[in-house]
């Protein structure tokens, strides 16, 4: 066979009889790290302290007010506040506060910083969970998980309950603080927008009164209030028409009636003292009517007049003359003589004479009532006079503001905008304020969507972590693989022939047979105590090791 000159031989592919023969070469190369690996991990698996999770889960009750009722001035959903509710829980203060009060990481303390403390317990120890819904019953609920791990499950189950508080009391304050603020914003608003529309209604009603009876809207309010005048003032005219033609016609039958009681009067020579003493009773009595009848018309004149009035003052000079006339009557009486008094008429004669009166009476008296009618028609004219007037006054008042013409429409029309805009937002921030001050009752009264209790923080019984079967297996396992790496890396360093299928493979012959390695038994028996003591002792060893550790662990166990 001629030698290789190129200098490597390619090695042949091992088959699984080799790769049984490689393990049984170097067997002592895979167990002892193996072995080392598994008591490595049991070790450190045991060492490891106890990690204990408390869980509680935290109900979201929905409000107890329908919402179609009543709404809520909290805006978000609940994991958005929850998810705010967890930074402020989880900020730095809080966290100290409950490392201090519940004296936790005592070494932790000693060796490092509580800002690392502190950062380890948000990554790592707290639990805060997702809102989830899920049905319970015929309703369905949403709920959220809060939970703690720690060395000491007493402390563990301690600190979530305090965890547990602080997130339904931050939730009960913080919809408080939210439905109040905002309610004290929306009756700032509120207040705003009440003083802009009284503003903007005294600017109107100031405009309005500048330019009454010019505006707009009022000019055909007042041309029909200039056609209304006018009206009243043809109504008066004809009334004073009416009046005067009364007037007229009694005046007529005043002096008809005067006439006839001037006729009446005259009397026949035989009656001559007779008539003049009844004239004089009878002009007695006609001044003492006329007297009383003046006087009542002069306190129903009074009554609505002045003492200065002009038609006063013609009454009183009339009153003052019927007075004057009775006394001058009176004093003629007085001054008849005894021969002449009157002498006895016969019968005839004094009924005639008593005829003669009564037609004289009742001429007089038709005489007073017309004259009393006169007055009450002149009086009527007065009025109608002073009424006449005061329309004519305000007919030209009238005419003046509708002559000036209307006043600019922008100005008018921009400031009735203004008073509709704030109307319309006075309006919207009342209707607004209204409903949440009724939230903030609600919030209040604790009526609202808050957090309850649904499952209390567990004491736990059994560690969550570590899981330690887990780590001895996968020392185990990493153990083995670096034994089986290190035979492996044996098995491509050593170029030696191992057996007949090397030789054929390598050599290129024909083997005829083959003869056995021979060793010396006492060698041999030798060997193989030395290999059983060694693996013995690091058994014994790693036994002692494990056993140690396990009682360490369950002696400071609490």
């Amino acid at each position: 066979m001629e030698p290789n000159t190129s200098g490597t031989v390619s090695r042949r592919l091992p088959d699984l009889e080799d790769y049984i023969d490689m393990a049984r070469r170097h067997k002592g190369w895979i167990i002892g790290p193996t072995l080392l690996g598994t008591v490595i991990a049991f070790v450190v698996a045991f060492l490891w302290p106890d990690t204990y999770l408390s869980v509680a889960t935290i109900r979201v009750v929905p409000p107890q007010v329908p919402e179609k009722f009543v709404s809520s001035n909290v805006p978000g959903r609940m994991d958005q506040r929850i998810s705010a509710m967890a930074q402020n829980i989880l900020s730095r203060n809080t966290l100290q506060y409950i490392v201090t009060n519940y004296d936790l990481y005592k070494k932790e303390r000693t060796r490092g910083s509580i800002d690392d403390i502190i950062e380890n317990m948000k990554r790592r120890k707290i639990l805060i969970g997702s809102v989830r819904s899920f049905s319970s019953g015929k309703q369905g609920m949403s709920a959220f998980q809060v939970g703690f791990r720690y060395e000491n499950r007493h402390l563990a189950n301690k600190v979530t309950a305090d965890l547990v508080g602080r997130f339904i009391d931050a939730n009960i304050t913080e919809r408080q603080s939210v439905s109040t603020q905002t309610t004290l914003f929306l009756r700032e608003m509120h207040d705003q927008a009440k003083a802009d529309l009284e503003a903007v209604e005294q600017k109107l009603a100031q405009y309005r009164a500048a330019n009454k009876g010019r505006l707009p809207d009022q000019i055909g309010s007042t041309h029909q209030h200039l056609q209304t005048l006018q009206g009243r003032l043809t109504t008066l005219q004809n009334s004073i028409s009416r009046v005067n033609q009364e007037k007229i016609t009694l005046e007529a039958e005043l002096r008809s009636t005067r006439e006839n009681l001037k006729q009446t009067a005259a009397m026949p020579d035989p009656m001559v003292a007779s008539a003049a003493a009844a004239a004089r009773n009878e002009g007695l009595l006609r001044v003492d009517r006329e007297i009383a009848q003046m006087e009542r018309s002069l306190t129903q004149v009074l009554e609505h007049y002045t003492p200065s009035h002009p038609d006063v003052k013609r009454m009183e000079l009339k009153l003052n003359g019927f007075r004057k006339e009775r006394e001058t009557i009176l004093a003629k009486a007085e001054e008849v003589k005894p021969e002449e008094a009157p002498v006895v008429v016969p019968p005839q004669v004094v009924a005639a004479n008593v005829q003669r009166v009564k037609e004289l009476r009742a001429l007089d008296g038709q005489v007073q009532r017309l004259q009393a009618q006169i007055q009450q028609r002149d009086m009527q004219l007065e009025t109608y006079l002073k009424d006449v007037a005061e329309a004519e006054v305000r007919m030209k008042q009238v005419q003046s503001t509708i002559e000036s013409g209307p006043v600019g429409d922008d100005t008018y029309q921009q400031l009735n905008r203004d008073l509709d805009f704030a109307q319309r937002r006075y309006q919207e921030t009342n209707q607004k304020m209204s409903v949440s001050q009724i939230g903030t009752e609600l919030e209040t009264r604790r009526q609202s969507e808050t957090l309850a209790i649904l499952d209390p923080p567990t004491l736990p019984e059994r560690p969550t972590a570590p899981d330690r079967p887990l780590y001895v297996g996968v020392g185990a396992a990493i153990g083995f693989g670096v034994g089986c790496f290190l035979a492996a890396a044996r098995e491509v360093k050593d170029t030696a022939l191992k057996n007949l299928k090397d030789v054929r493979a390598y050599t290129k012959l024909t083997l005829l047979g083959s003869i056995p390695l021979l060793e010396n038994d006492l060698v041999v028996r030798r060997r193989r105590r030395m290999a059983w003591l060694g693996w013995s002792a690091a058994s014994f060893l790693a036994a002692i090791v494990m056993a140690g550790t396990f009682y360490y662990h369950t002696s400071s166990k609490v």
